[in-house]
């Protein structure tokens, strides 16, 4: 199959995708099929990108929708007087090319029409994965994302800006340029604004961290979801850090190393000196058995290491031998980490 073909064949499954999603914007099937197509071929990602890119065009066109609905077997009147008198004249073994290429038009031509009738409706779409893995996806936008397991973000492209509001856990946004259309996630207490940049969020009990790897990114309180009142606003550059705590109110920003923070994505959890209780909410988020902690002290003692998600179990039965704790694993399958001194329960 040529190039050719083959990216003729992508735009009119894009533009297929496209007109699901927006008639079934809560359908996770609907998602999950449409990440599963954009992850097979890279250009599924490209035609998705210029039918979305040709429906944004479209949005701007003044005057009546045309309304083709699905069931229409028949190319639009103004293509069919086009199309058969140029492919005349290279004889009649063309017409079931014919067909085709006025089969994906009238594919296009359904999508565009939808657009136009459904642009003013939400079209949120929920990006999600379960426990234990990770999940790359692209965007309509052309962005990439990266979500850490237990992570789910809501995405709306309707306005000016890319929005995404983003539940606990972390995810890798790698943001395809437009100053047109900012790029917003919405994380805890946390609006972080960038233009064309790659960073992470990570957000986890009250605490939000954002890690940025290329370009700079704008830090501000988002007030309309949080009720944290503060005309404060930080801009990260590559190679920082910046987090914050609703707990205490607390803000800083630090140099780091990225390559370690974002270990993450390839299946590696890497820490120095930081809390237990942090590190065991990272855990938790990949290990198919729940690890409760017991005694809060035991929860500020620092680890330094790495945690591999793919043998999480491996890593509890080890970490005696580097902390003063000992880890039981119950009949009912919970792993629980006490301190050396307390007292079996």
């Amino acid at each position: 199959m040529s190039d050719t073909t083959e990216f003729t064949r992508a735009l009119g499954e894009a533009s297929q995708w496209l007109a699901r999603l927006r008639a079934e914007p809560d359908s996770e099937d609907a998602v999950t099929g449409w990440l599963r197509w954009c992850e097979a071929d890279p250009a599924n990602g490209e035609a998705f990108e210029r039918v979305q890119r040709l429906w944004r065009q479209m949005d701007q066109i003044r005057g009546d929708p045309i309304v083709l609905s699905s069931a229409e077997a028949q190319p639009a009147p103004a293509t069919r007087a086009r199309l058969p008198f140029r492919l005349r004249r290279w004889g009649r073994d063309l017409r079931p090319m014919r067909w085709r290429v006025a089969a994906g038009l009238v594919g296009v031509a359904g999508a565009l029409a939808l657009w136009q009738v459904e642009s003013r409706r939400i079209a949120n779409l929920p990006l999600g994965v379960p426990a234990f893995e990770n999940r790359a996806a692209s965007l309509p936008d052309g962005s990439f994302v990266h979500l850490g397991a237990k992570t789910s973000v809501d995405v709306d492209f309707r306005g000016s800006e890319r929005l995404l509001r983003m539940s606990s856990g972390e995810a890798y946004f790698k943001v395809r340029p437009d100053k047109q259309r900012p790029f917003i996630v919405r994380a805890g207490a946390l609006e972080v604004t960038a233009v064309g940049t790659a960073f992470d969020v990570k957000a986890e009990s009250g605490r939000v961290s954002v890690t940025v790897q290329e370009g700079v990114v704008a830090v501000a309180p988002d007030k309309a979801g949080s009720g944290w009142v503060s005309d404060t606003a930080w801009r990260v550059g590559p190679g920082y850090q910046f987090h914050f705590s609703e707990l205490d109110g607390t803000a800083g920003l630090e140099s780091v190393d990225t390559s370690a923070v974002l270990a993450w994505r390839e299946g590696r959890l890497e820490y120095v000196n930081a809390p237990l209780i942090q590190v065991l909410a990272d855990v938790n988020r990949y290990s198919r058995h729940p690890v409760d902690l017991s005694d809060p002290e035991v929860g500020q003692l620092t680890f330094t290491g790495t945690v591999f998600t793919e043998s999480i179990d491996n890593w509890l039965q080890g970490l005696p031998a580097a902390l003063p704790v000992r880890v039981e694993h119950s009949a009912s399958g919970v792993f629980h980490i006490r301190g050396v001194a307390a007292v079996p329960r």
